[in-house]
């Protein structure tokens, strides 16, 4: 008779992440948007149709509630990610980045 042996443990997880992590179907359109982004300047059509294609997979897809929330967690993790390495890079906090980002960009619709 062969031997017994034990299935494999799950690999531990972080609360709150649930299965994005172990199963990152939402990476791929994520960096799809993230790359098309960093290219917005040199041609703008680009992301509008990496954007619209992404959106489109999204509702396309037997669960869109998972994939748009697979979408949000990986866009947010990569922009955690390159906030962290910016500020690394300028030896500051990251929330001095997002500060100098968010100057960049003032609200219209704010009065100060």
């Amino acid at each position: 008779m062969p031997p017994v042996t034990a299935a494999a443990p799950e690999p531990a997880r972080r609360a709150g992440t649930g299965d994005f992590v172990h199963h990152p179907s939402g990476l791929l359109p994520a960096l799809e948007l993230t790359t098309a982004a960093t290219q917005v300047q040199d041609d703008p059509e680009l992301y509008e149709e990496a954007f619209q294609r992404v959106l489109q997979e999204v509702v396309d897809d037997a669960d869109p509630q998972r994939s748009v929330a697979e979408l949000i967690f990986w866009l947010s993790a990569l922009s955690a990610g390159f906030l962290d390495q910016l500020a690394s890079m300028l030896h500051t906090d990251r929330s001095v980045v997002v500060a100098s980002i968010m100057g960049a960009f003032p609200d219209p619709e704010r009065e100060d």
